[in-house]
């Protein structure tokens, strides 16, 4: 693998990234070399500026413009980019393939499917599958106080979460889904998708409390709850008996307890106070760029998602066409 080891820059969304680089410096080898500005947020006129920023963790941090992904890719440069990748999946689709056609690795930042909690809920399929139903809950305060149009757009922002687990944990169920979305408010999106005889939903709040980031996995031959805030997942046995119809409710609250506080303390170990699978997501990074291995996120897996967030998004805003329209192929990117 060629490109620049020593200069693979984090690249991500300043306002949000800065704050959080503080636990990502714990990545081993990663330096947090960069921050893209998302382009409204700038003037033109300062879109290719670079300009270095104080940082009270020793990490090299510079803010840059949007416009020099294209050129730190074509210059060899691996980068690790906050979620969107791209503003399309076109532009997702050349991305990829200007890293591929350069030797290098551009990985988009979702870090929940490398946390514990849904490496086990990869590995516990087998035991509960045939999988029927997986359906994600996300209630956030992450638009509060932010303006009359934070709601909608935050809850645009985290849809590629779910997407990028089902991704994941079923790879090829993004390009064969059918979705049909409600929008009933501003921040309020509900998602319904069926691949085969696999379903989907997908619920993000901005106003719904508990504050909550779920997923349940539902098979013929049990459960899988997965705490995506904390990083850890609960598998539930499919056995039916009237003791264990009884004592479910308690068999359930005793395992998330014990899972829960074990996850803490590991976490407490980790030095983890937010942002579970962020950390290991890097280390995965950096160690298929120094060895040459397989990346930590496939292309096709990140095109994927991309497509599918064009999808839910042009339903969302009431357009009821996508990218992937009769006639028409969908983006792809060239290895």
């Amino acid at each position: 693998m060629s490109g620049d080891l020593g200069t693979a820059p984090r690249v991500g969304d300043s306002q949000r990234g800065f704050p959080r680089s503080r636990g990502r410096q714990r990545s081993g080898s990663c330096r947090y070399l960069a921050l893209i500005d998302q382009p409204e947020r700038q003037s033109s006129a300062r879109r290719d500026i670079v300009r270095p920023v104080t940082s009270a963790t020793r990490i090299r941090v510079a803010v840059i413009g949007a416009g020099l992904m294209g050129r730190w890719l074509t210059a060899g440069k691996h980068a690790v980019v906050e979620k969107p990748l791209a503003s399309s999946a076109t532009d997702a689709a050349a991305l990829l393939s200007l890293a591929a056609s350069h030797g290098v690795f551009v990985c988009p930042v979702h870090q929940l499917v490398f946390t514990d909690g849904v490496r086990r809920a990869h590995t516990s399929m087998q035991r509960i599958g045939p999988v029927r139903h997986v359906g994600f809950v996300l209630c956030s305060a992450g638009a509060a106080g932010a303006g009359p149009g934070a709601p909608g757009r935050v809850a645009l922002e985290v849809l590629p979460h779910p997407l990028s687990i089902i991704a994941r944990l079923f790879p090829d169920a993004l390009g064969h889904a059918a979705w049909s979305v409600r929008h009933p408010a501003p921040g309020e999106i509900r998602v319904l998708g069926q691949a085969g005889d696999l379903t989907v939903s997908i619920v993000v709040s901005m106003s719904a409390r508990p504050t909550k980031n779920t997923m349940e996995i539902l098979g013929v031959r049990g459960a899988v709850y997965v705490d995506l805030f904390h990083g850890f997942a609960v598998r539930s046995s499919g056995n039916v008996s009237r003791a264990r119809k009884i004592a479910q409710p308690f068999l359930h609250g005793a395992g998330h307890i014990g899972v829960a506080a074990a996850n803490l303390a590991l976490r407490i170990v980790r030095r983890e106070p937010a942002y579970p699978g962020l950390v290991p997501l890097l280390r995965a990074f950096y160690a298929a760029v120094a060895s040459g291995g397989a990346h930590p996120i496939a292309p096709s897996e990140t095109l994927a998602v991309a497509c599918a967030s064009d999808e839910l998004m042009a339903l969302v805003s009431g357009v009821r066409t996508s990218l992937r329209t009769e006639g028409d192929d969908a983006p792809v990117w060239r290895g």
